[in-house]
């Protein structure tokens, strides 16, 4: 193992403590050239930030590596981890499945709203004469025999005369 992969393996304070005594630069010179207390230079060097990558952090290394006079993007690279390819070959397959099962499905739905909306669209547009075609009329078998007897009946001429309350209409009446 050379120095160089030495330096790229191991965790940022380490790297930054080395960088900065390569440097002969004092922790508290550097704590007053980048304005930060020297507590948190020593926190860092001593790995208390190493596999954390929140923003803070990250401002914080790209801070101290730019008073260092280090390139604060390489700096900010060694704190990530390299990605992990995917030990399972069908999984990279599987989710463009489901993705393409997905976009079918929406397909769908989108072919069906479609078929539906042309007719409403279509019923709407439809002209007065065949409008009315599509109007069913049912005859009510009740009312239909009430008016068959009533033409039946014969209704008598004659003075009318007005009933007591509650009095029913008897055979002379």
């Amino acid at each position: 193992m050379t120095q160089t992969d030495r330096l790229q393996s191991q965790a940022i304070g380490s790297y930054l403590k080395h960088q900065r005594q390569l440097r002969q630069i004092s922790v508290e010179e550097l704590a007053r050239l980048i304005r930060v207390p020297v507590r948190s230079l020593e926190r860092l060097e001593a790995g208390s930030f190493d596999g954390q990558v929140d923003g803070f952090v990250k401002g914080f290394v790209r801070t101290v590596a730019e008073g260092l006079g280090l390139d604060s993007d390489d700096t900010l690279s060694r704190m990530l981890s390299e990605p992990e390819f995917e030990r399972d070959p069908t999984a990279g397959l599987r989710r463009r499945l489901s993705r393409v099962g997905a976009g079918v499905i929406a397909l769908g739905i989108l072919l069906v709203l479609a078929v539906v909306l042309y007719r409403v669209s279509v019923r709407e547009e439809l002209s007065p004469v065949e409008s009315e075609r599509e109007i069913i009329f049912r005859r009510d078998p009740v009312r239909a025999l009430a008016a068959s007897e009533d033409a039946a009946l014969p209704i008598a001429p004659g003075p009318r005369r007005s009933l007591a309350p509650g009095a029913e209409p008897g055979p002379s009446d």
